[in-house]
């Protein structure tokens, strides 16, 4: 009984450092979008107040893809 009470710790156990692993790498990957994100956004931003130009004008400077466009004008 006692060795199958330690297989079944030992399988929960292993269980558990997975989903935890699963769950840290996508929580890792939230927080890269999200830095990236902000990161486009003051760039955008520093671009702007720099040169004295439009949200379009520091977007096409920093060879932002026109896809992306109308989305980061609405969060600027």
């Amino acid at each position: 009984m006692c060795k199958a009470w330690e297989d079944m710790m030992q399988e929960v156990a292993e269980w558990t450092t997975k989903e935890v692993e699963v769950r840290a790498a996508k929580e890792a990957e939230q927080t890269v979008k999200e830095t990236e994100e902000r990161t486009i956004l003051q760039n955008i931003r520093n671009v702007m107040d720099l040169f004295h130009v439009t949200a379009d004008q520091a977007m096409a400077a920093l060879k932002i893809p026109e896809g992306r466009l109308a989305e980061l004008i609405t969060r600027l």
